[in-house]
């Protein structure tokens, strides 16, 4: 199963946090066993050290219809270069991927052919004070995966929405569409909890790691949390 993973950025967080997102992507790609992933990135400005081919945003919108073009940027270039895909992950610039992410996403959409996409809910927070618990667990856009085909018309469908009305969800409304992958917590996504964000979705983790600074499976938490940083929520 070929998968297109579209990785966006304003360029405006801290470069730890940056650079922790792509090697666990980078890995990712490199561990894939059931899918064939690809990663592009659209980013406010373009990153000299990243692995992965990328392209400069042409409109700098610190809101959702910002990353609504930056993710169709992603696909009309690589339909422009004559790419196909049989599915898209949609990747944020302060999350943290398991190695095995890109093949949960492959094994849950060839063992579930009558949904369009898949909601991860395998995942955790982290900020300054260490790894966080989720108190609150939604279906973010950074854990969304969908078909090529309902992944780029669900992104046109939102161009729209926001032409017409200045703003929109960007995740799916019908989640009963979506395979809903359970929380186990042994190899999780994380979401970095930072200054600079512009969404809530911050909200949904501890504010205090309650001393949890060592993960199983991501180890010591400084090893992606940039020092003096200090996350919105706490």
């Amino acid at each position: 199963m070929r998968i297109l993973g579209c990785w966006y950025s304003t360029n405006a967080i801290h470069e730890k946090i940056l650079r922790s997102s792509i090697a666990t992507l980078d890995r990712a790609v490199d561990q894939s066993r059931i899918a064939e992933p690809t990663v592009r990135t659209c980013t406010w400005q373009l990153i000299p050290w990243s692995p992965f081919v990328g392209w400069e945003a042409h409109f700098r919108l610190g809101v959702h219809f910002g990353i609504v073009l930056q993710v169709l940027r992603i696909f009309y270039e690589e339909q422009s270069r004559g790419e196909e895909y049989d599915a898209v992950c949609f990747l944020e610039h302060d999350v943290l991927y398991p190695e095995d992410y890109f093949d949960r996403v492959a094994n849950a959409l060839l063992s579930n052919p009558d949904k369009v996409g898949v909601s991860h809910l395998d995942y955790i927070g982290l900020n300054h004070t260490g790894w966080l618990e989720v108190t609150s667990r939604h279906d973010p856009m950074h854990e969304i995966s969908l078909r090529y085909e309902k992944a780029l018309e669900h992104f046109e469908n939102l161009c729209r929405e926001c032409a017409l009305r200045g703003a929109a969800l960007l995740e799916p409304e019908d989640k009963s569409t979506l395979v809903r992958i359970p929380y186990l917590g042994e190899r999780p996504s994380c979401h970095i909890n930072h200054s600079r964000h512009f969404t809530t979705h911050y909200n949904c983790y501890a504010k205090d790691s309650g001393g949890q600074t060592e993960h199983p499976y991501w180890g010591d938490f400084e090893n992606y949390y940039p020092k003096g940083e200090k996350s919105v929520n706490a």
